[in-house]
């Protein structure tokens, strides 16, 4: 996918211990950062995707875990 093809980026997110996913769509392809500072304290695993302009969603990155203090 070439970088003016993509429309938005999906973040999945979710506690460490539980099994349901949630998700952040970040519309603007600009976008390089998101602030974590509103999220609850926990351990958390993160992975990304990417959409293109004609809605097809690429795989999920390989999970990252943070832990938030």
């Amino acid at each position: 996918m070439k970088p003016g093809e993509i429309a938005e980026f999906r973040i999945y997110y979710r506690l460490r211990h539980q099994e349901n996913l949630k998700v952040i769509r970040i519309e603007s392809p600009a976008t390089t950062s998101l602030s974590l500072a509103q999220m609850a304290p926990g351990a958390y695993e993160f992975a990304i995707t990417t959409v293109d302009i004609e809605g097809l969603e690429s795989r999920r990155s390989s999970p990252v875990t943070i832990d938030l203090i």
